[in-house]
């Protein structure tokens, strides 16, 4: 299962770029309630409603270790989160908790880096994305995901 986190649905939403992440997965994705009621605050639910890919999952909290740190949402994606699935998450506190407790953590440049070493887009097209990251969501790329990421 692949599990999205709000910070990593919104940056997709806002490049219209969310079909790329379920069709390079293959799969449907999957949002805790908690991710869908902080996206239904913003202009992003107007999207979010037209991909009938993305499946709302209402869930009991599980224990988390380190919870106390963590908003909601990031909470009941990890708790949702067994050893077999991905979830997309570009918190760096909130994805440290979560791999301790045992869950596959992908952020925004790993996913992006998973697309170039995979040839799934030019470097034309990832260039793109991460300009438009930049641009539409305030994406901030240190410099050497930055450089990985547009090398040749």
């Amino acid at each position: 299962m692949i599990i999205l986190d709000t910070d990593f649905l919104s940056s997709f939403l806002k490049i219209d770029k969310l079909d790329l992440v379920r069709n390079f997965f293959g799969e449907d994705l999957y949002i805790p309630i908690s991710v869908l009621k902080e996206i239904s605050q913003t202009e992003l639910i107007k999207k979010l409603i037209e991909k009938k890919y993305v499946k709302v999952i209402s869930m009991k909290e599980e224990d988390v270790k380190g919870k106390a740190v963590l908003g909601r949402g990031e909470i009941e994606c990890i708790s949702l989160a067994s050893e077999n699935d991905i979830l997309l998450m570009d918190d760096r506190k909130a994805g440290k908790i979560a791999m301790e407790n045992n869950v596959k953590v992908v952020n925004i440049p790993g996913f992006l880096l998973s697309l170039k070493r995979s040839n799934y887009l030019s470097q034309n097209q990832l260039n793109k994305i991460i300009d438009d990251l930049k641009e539409k969501d305030c994406y901030f790329f240190t410099k050497s995901d930055e450089k990985k990421l547009r090398s040749r």
